[in-house]
């Protein structure tokens, strides 16, 4: 306690420091003691604040003011002057006191006292920079010379321009705000005219504004100028009528600087019409522009290319978000490189984007969507992972397409999906035949809907056979749908509505359940146990629940889980982080996995190398034509190798000659499945000629 009071004596600077010394304290410790506020700096880094500091400089802790600038708490008119004392400081260590003008941290300014002195401390060589606010103070000696002043005070002290001009608009009057504003001195604008100030293709306009105050008319309006540096500002002004014994003698004016109110309008305006993600003009930018082209009715025509990335949501999920969003930025850059700089490439959301085409002929258009496929088609490297995608074009023209925003981009979409169709990226111009087959899609899927809950889909099944002995030993189970009205729909008709709508989750419960009882019912019924395996879409894998619906089915069904084989696509596999730990619970329970379609997706071997599967299955494009064609001959026996160094079991599907069975089995492929053994087939027709 007696040291503390000792501390609060302390009144003057070179007392601290000897005290600092004698005491062998820390300044730390030091300056926290001592009622006035002190900094403790370099010559700009702040190392140390006392509380008192803080309070002043507006700063909630000392983390915040620790090694910043002192000079990021000046107003900069006072930069110089301070800068000036601690240079004076290093030199004959003067203490004078000294006013300067701060910036709080909060957004006000102060007014403050300070004086500064070198000190040695531990060996380092620092500034103690003492201070006190005398802001009170001076509001006090302001209102004393107000009255005297007042009006002077609105001309010459106003923080804005204040100037007045004769009728010709050459300055006879500016106040120091002007010369600021403009760097030009007194005398200098004097010999001005505003208009010799503002960029010449406003003159025109600024000069009109001046005539209508020259008649009696004040005007308000903004312009931009530049000032001494060459620099622009934009600017506010009031220009009001100046009379002299009741006639018009010129014009009295204020100016004010708004240009970063403007840069910040103006960004504020960006952020509004501009997706943040990819810098491409957003939804609400493009719409209004839209909107705007067929308000004018000099606009001839113009065209939508609505663009669809394909297979982007699997990009998404399998590799994560932030890849999606790097990938959707490279996407971007494409898309602005393969159109011309009058066109208009904009973004909707997710993978959506708009290209705004005016006044082009179909040919030009086709070219333009050609250039786009081919550019988004080659393969994308984000973050290692080469991914490859295709872009689907709809294309709506103004007004044979539609005579209104909503049409144009209803047709321009459907048009699209049509586009969909193809693999590989695709475009389409909207017809009503298009349209016509859009709207049968969208019957489908509402049809699709209630063939889940009517029961109108079933199961068959095609058997798997071991190449070497050509017996039994597995069988896939696949669905079928039976329309009341259209008679048999193709899955490859109805599987993409279900994955699209996510109907593929109920449908696959239902399927999983239906087969592991039929399963059942053979085993019951005495025949010899034997695997069936289901296909398993990327939506159910994503399903939280779906490792332990694939256990509730087994236990409700009581079919041994050694007898259920789940096929995943390859294209799955990408995302090993998020589903690998699902197919382990899989193989817990004591299903086997493998992978459909081995071939045609874009796995890495390393990552095939780490999945927890049985088996991978040869797609069908690899068996066709492989008796003949060189190069799938290669590729086959690549895959068959590779599985059987990772001790994988290999499936051949698609079978349909005698000479791919010679093939595959001659190069040890395990099993097989196809029509030259047999098509799928019901329930009931594997029982007569199978199991039997």
């Amino acid at each position: 306690m007696k040291k503390d009071k000792k501390f609060r004596s302390i009144s003057n600077m070179r007392e601290c420091i000897l005290f600092l010394r004698q005491e062998n304290m820390t300044y730390r410790d030091l300056i926290a003691s001592i009622p006035q506020p002190i900094l403790i700096h370099q010559k700009k880094k702040i190392l140390y604040a006392n509380k008192l500091a803080l309070d002043t400089l507006g700063v909630k802790s000392l983390e915040d003011i620790i090694c910043r600038s002192i000079f990021d708490f000046i107003s900069v008119d006072y930069n110089q002057v301070l800068m000036d004392r601690i240079n004076e400081v290093y030199d004959d260590g003067d203490l004078d006191w000294h006013e300067i003008e701060i910036d709080r941290a909060d957004g006000n300014k102060a007014l403050v006292e300070l004086a500064c002195q070198i000190a040695n401390i531990s060996g380092d060589e620092v500034v103690i920079t003492v201070f006190k606010d005398i802001t009170a103070r001076k509001e006090i000696e302001k209102s004393i010379k107000e009255n005297k002043e007042r009006f002077q005070s609105l001309f010459e002290y106003n923080p804005d321009s204040v100037f007045a001009s004769d009728s010709d608009g050459r300055f006879i009057s500016v106040n120091s705000a002007s010369q600021k504003l403009t760097g030009y001195n007194e005398e200098e604008l004097l010999k001005m005219s505003f208009e010799d100030l503002v960029l010449e293709d406003e003159c025109k306009k600024v000069w009109g504004y001046y005539q209508k105050a020259l008649n009696g008319e004040a005007q308000s309006f903004k312009c931009s100028i530049l000032n001494k540096e060459n620099q622009s500002l934009d600017l506010s002004v009031k220009v009001f009528p100046m009379k002299a014994n009741n006639e018009l003698v010129g014009v009295y004016g204020i100016a004010k600087d708004i240009t970063e109110e403007k840069r910040m309008k103006d960004k504020i305006e960006y952020i509004a019409n501009h997706d943040q993600l990819t810098r491409l003009p957003n939804r609400y930018y493009i719409y209004n522009y839209i909107e705007e082209l067929i308000s004018k009715a000099e606009i001839k025509n113009f065209s939508i290319l609505f663009i669809d990335l394909d297979r982007f949501k699997l990009i998404n999920d399998t590799l994560g978000h932030n890849t999606g969003d790097i990938f959707l930025q490279q996407v971007a850059k494409r898309l602005k490189s393969s159109v011309r700089k009058k066109d208009i490439v904009a973004r909707l959301g997710g993978d959506e984007f708009i290209i705004l085409m005016e006044e082009e002929s179909k040919d030009v258009i086709k070219k333009v969507s050609q250039r786009i496929i081919d550019k988004i088609s080659y393969p994308f490297m984000v973050g290692g992972n080469s991914i490859a995608t295709s872009a689907s074009i709809g294309i709506s023209i103004y007004p044979d397409g539609g005579a209104d925003l909503e049409d144009l981009l209803k047709h321009a979409d459907i048009a699209m999906y049509e586009a969909k169709k193809r693999v590989g990226g695709n475009y389409k111009f909207y017809n009503s035949e298009i349209e016509k087959r859009y709207y049968n899609k969208i019957e489908l899927e509402n049809d699709l809907k209630k063939a889940i809950r009517n029961d109108e889909l079933f199961m068959i099944y095609q058997p798997q056979f071991d190449l070497s002995t050509e017996k039994l030993t597995g069988i896939e189970a696949l669905i079928r749908w039976e329309h009341p009205r259209k008679g048999m729909i193709s899955p490859v008709e109805f599987i993409p509505i279900a994955e699209e709508t996510g109907l593929i989750v109920p449908m696959g419960k239902w399927i999983l359940r239906t087969v592991c009882e039929q399963n059942k019912r053979w085993q019951d019924a005495g025949f010899d146990p034997i695997r069936v395996a289901v296909n398993v879409s990327i939506r159910q894998l994503q399903e939280d629940d779906f490792v332990d619906s694939v256990k509730e089915v087994i236990e409700e069904t009581s079919l041994e889980p050694e007898f259920l084989e789940i096929e995943i696509t390859e294209n799955i596999m990408r995302n090993v982080s998020d589903l690998n730990h699902k197919l382990i619970a899989l193989k817990e329970i004591g299903v086997t996995v493998s992978i459909d379609d081995f071939g045609t997706g874009y796995s890495s071997l390393n990552i095939i190398s780490d999945l927890p599967i049985d088996s991978i299955k040869i797609d069908k494009s690899f068996i066709d034509g492989l008796v003949t064609k060189a190069k799938k001959q290669v590729l086959a026996k690549t895959i068959i190798n590779m599985g059987h160094n990772l001790n994988f079991s290999i499936i051949a599907e698609g079978i349909e000659t005698r000479e791919q069975l010679s093939f595959l089995r001659n190069n040890s492929c395990n099993i097989g499945q196809g029509y030259l053994f047999s098509k799928p087939v019901s329930a009931k027709e594997v029982e007569e000629y199978f199991l039997n």
